[in-house]
């Protein structure tokens, strides 16, 4: 990276989140759009309509249906058709995007309502009877000031071209702006000469010329010429029509023909177009202060008339670098110098990725020491802001001679700035975010302006939610930049990336990278915490990733993962409200497909401590465990993996809960599963999890009594034998990887008649009570005091007592030592 003068550069400052109140009017559309009722009736058969008493402000409207449009996107022409009632409701703005709409709603709602802004962004319009051909019929309106359409796609089938749309002051006297972005109606626009619009903003970006699309022009729109009011307009000023309109008195017979024509002969036939004489720059002399045209052919005709724009601040000329056609986007041979001095009011300028920013410096004249290059020739005076994006010019220098703000890709102001500048161009947006992930791959480099950075990356998610290559850089981004500054925001900041993530894997959810980027970024909030604002949509949205990437072993991990956090807080419990997301069902399939499989992984691990944790106190899920299949399961997973310790741990952690429920314990009394528990106790596995798990679930079971024990083998008191011995045999002082919320179950254990089953509950106790001091504070919260000591009073085994009273000395330590907590918390 090439280092610049910093006494030139600006500050690089982030912005400042101020967590405000929402205004009473934003509060009221955040009701509504949760509670629809209240404006509409309840008409499940038939299209909405406003309550006979509603009648909106033109205040709010415009806001009210912009935000409302988010909760009917899969069926925004209802929405549209009720707003379309200038009766109920005064519309004045409408902006739609990454929408689908049918082309009768749209120009419904442009002919009742006066809008003065019309926007289309990224739109699929749905026009079975004119195949697009009237698209430009939706600026017709007195009221219009702003018309704009950006990659607004028609749909079954778009016709070459539109029909000609003629401007003028009389159709449209109020219009300020036009803005097209890949229109190809942006060729069927001319604006009259005689009674011209008087533009202050003007864009044609990304218009593709074909001579075959010419063609098209000529077959769909000469006939219209004659007799229309083009006819007095002097509309054959058009370069392309003045030409064929004085050839040899072509038949329009003939013009119809060229459509059917060989595409070769077409192109030698027909001449260059460039688009921007049908707009008549030289009646906007005066006016136009903005001309964007970013990525569309200029001719050297073209830039006189520019130069001519007296009061022309913005002007825009870059090229798309990574567009297949920029090597074919025409640009003037004129350098950044001579733009400035021609316009004397232009502010602000864009040449990215075009040979004029290449040109700001002499060729092979370096610093024969930093090799650092400067300016070719001393600027006449300073831009507000220049933009140099994908190109050598930002490298020079005394680059910030040329403008106070220069956007680029050689430091992280200048980047910050190029990703604010093209905030609605995918392609450059996706470049800068690139290089921005590039700079921070170098570990001492971290992510600049945290708030304003997380800002930029979630408007374009939003802006551009479809496209793939921008949402895997913004993902990208997003990794590094919570990595980094977590902590740093705010909880709506938070709440606002994971609003984000669950949009992208909805669009995206087949695509593995993307997918990746979202879940690992998950892992750097606090889950389930951070997820408790939109648990339910955020739950079943990781369950269906990881439903859909069975074979992706990175997602599928990954997804696991944070389905188990969800369910094993002990902060939130979340375990009865998954029950209606078929959380379950969905972690049973994945072992399912695992064990069809035969493979025995970390997901697989994980998934049966999923099943551990979503039963812990929830006989619900318990039952729907069972009622699934869950047991039958289980012991083919022992039977296909006899030496993973690991996954029988978890195994056995699940049954310990569901033995822990009285009603679903003679579901256990199995012979197979008595015995497959029993040889789990005695058997040689690493530790005492597996030992431990199985000789409590034991231990419930056996607390029924004798008639609970309905089958021959093995015998009851065989069982119980076994589990004194091996308990016995463990280590009291044994470290553990365990969270109880409640020791209830096991104290309903020492209050049995079993001698076993109390000597499990009490060596529980002690040995837990060893290890942490919260597990002391449980027993006193739950009456453990007086269990334990009831059980001296027991006739049992005397290791059993003492194991009772060292539980019991450690809680009078504890009082001893923390008196004044507990009587707080114990009165």
């Amino acid at each position: 990276m090439s280092s610049l003068n910093d006494a030139t550069i600006p500050k690089l400052t982030d912005d400042v989140y101020v967590s405000k109140p929402l205004f009473l009017q934003q509060l009221c559309i955040d009701v509504i759009k949760k509670h629809p009722g209240l404006l509409f009736e309840n008409n499940e058969v038939g299209p909405i309509k406003f309550h006979s008493t509603v009648f909106l402000p033109a205040l709010i409207t415009d806001d009210l249906l912009e935000q409302m449009l988010s909760a009917f996107e899969d069926n925004c022409d209802n929405l549209l058709n009720v707003f379309s009632n200038q009766f109920k409701c005064c519309l004045q703005r409408l902006k739609l995007a990454n929408v689908s709409v049918k082309f009768q709603t749209l120009l419904q709602i442009c002919t009742h309502q006066k809008l003065h802004t019309l926007e289309l962004i990224n739109v699929e319009l749905i026009d079975h009877e004119h195949n697009g051909k009237r698209i430009l019929e939706l600026s017709n309106g007195k009221r219009l000031q702003n018309f704009v359409l950006q990659n607004v796609k028609v749909q079954p089938a778009e016709v070459k071209i539109s029909l000609f749309k003629r401007f003028d002051r009389e159709e449209n006297p109020q219009l300020k702006s036009i803005r097209l972005s890949k229109q190809k109606c942006a060729w069927s626009i001319l604006l009259s000469n005689e009674l011209p619009v008087f533009l202050d903003c003007l864009e044609l970006s990304d218009i593709e010329e074909s001579r075959i699309q010419n063609s098209h022009i000529l077959n769909l729109n000469f006939s219209m010429l004659d007799g229309s009011r083009y006819k007095d307009d002097n509309s054959f000023s058009v370069p392309f029509l003045q030409r064929f309109s004085t050839s040899s008195n072509r038949k329009a017979d003939d013009t119809m023909k060229m459509e059917d024509s060989d595409s070769d002969s077409l192109h030698e036939e027909l001449p260059q177009v460039y688009l921007l004489p049908q707009y008549r720059l030289q009646s906007m002399v005066k006016s136009l202060s903005s001309l964007i045209l970013y990525n569309t052919s200029i001719g050297s005709d073209d830039v006189d008339v520019i130069f001519r724009l007296v009061n022309l601040n913005y002007l825009d000329i870059s090229v798309c670098s990574r567009s297949d056609r920029s090597q074919n986007v025409e640009r003037p041979d004129v350098s950044v110098f001579e733009i400035i001095n021609k316009l004397p009011k232009l502010h602000s300028l864009d040449v990215s990725a075009t040979d004029i920013a290449n040109q700001l410096y002499t060729a092979g004249i370096r610093n024969t020491i930093t090799g650092e290059r400067k300016l070719s020739q001393p600027v006449s005076r300073r831009l507000d802001f220049i933009a140099l994006c994908e190109s050598d010019g930002c490298e020079v220098l005394d680059v910030y001679s040329l403008a106070e703000s220069v956007a680029g890709h050689n430091s992280d102001h200048q980047i910050i700035t190029s990703i604010q500048h093209n905030i609605n161009r995918p392609p450059e947006l996706t470049a800068a975010f690139s290089r921005l992930y590039e700079f921070r791959r170098n570990e001492s480099h971290s992510l600049p302006c945290p708030n304003r950075l997380l800002k930029l990356l979630l408007e374009a998610v939003h802006r551009h939610s479809q496209d793939n290559n921008l949402l895997l850089m913004c993902t990208a981004n997003l990794f590094f930049l919570t990595r980094q500054s977590y902590t740093f925001y705010a909880v709506p900041q938070r709440n606002g990336i994971i609003t984000a993530f669950m949009k992208i894997l909805t669009l995206h959810m087949d695509n593995n990278l993307i997918v990746r980027n979202v879940l690992l970024t998950l892992y750097h909030f606090d889950v389930p915490c951070d997820f408790i604002f939109n648990f339910d949509v955020i739950a079943k949205t990781i369950l269906n990733a990881l439903k859909r990437h069975q074979f992706n072993n990175e997602v599928n991990t990954l997804a696991m993962h944070l389905c188990n956090t969800m369910v094993c807080s002990l902060q939130y419990d979340l375990k009865r409200d998954v029950r209606r997301l078929d959380f379950v069902p969905t972690i049973v399939d994945v072992i399912k497909k695992r064990l069809n499989d035969k493979l025995c992984d970390e997901v697989m691990e994980v998934a049966w401590s999923t099943l551990w944790n979503v039963t812990d106190e929830t006989p619900q899920n318990s039952t729907e465990f069972i009622d699934l299949g869950g047991l039958e399961l289980l012991e083919k997973c022992f039977q296909e993996f006899e030496t993973k310790p690991e996954l029988h741990k978890n195994i056995m952690g699940l049954v310990g809960n569901i033995a822990e429920v009285k009603e679903l314990r003679p579901r256990l009394m199995q012979s197979i599963l008595i015995e497959r528990f029993r040889k789990l106790l005695t058997g040689d596995s690493p530790g005492i999890e597996v030992k431990y798990n199985s000789c409590g679930t034991l231990a419930h079971i056996i607390s029924d009594g004798p008639e609970a024990w309905t089958i021959e083998e093995p015998r009851r008191d065989d069982v119980r034998q076994n589990m004194y011995d091996v308990i016995e045999s463990w280590d009291l002082c044994s470290q553990r990887n365990i969270n109880y919320r409640s020791f209830v179950p096991i104290l309903r254990l020492a209050e049995c008649d079993v001698p076993e089953c109390i000597h499990w509950a009490v060596w529980a106790l002690c040995n837990l009570s060893g290890i942490d001091a919260r597990y002391i504070r449980l027993l006193l919260e739950e009456n453990g005091v007086n269990v334990l000591t009831a059980v001296l009073e027991k006739n049992i085994r005397p290791k059993t007592k003492e194991l009772a009273a060292a539980t019991l000395q450690k809680i009078e330590e504890y009082r001893s030592t923390h008196d004044s907590d507990i009587q707080d918390d114990f009165g």
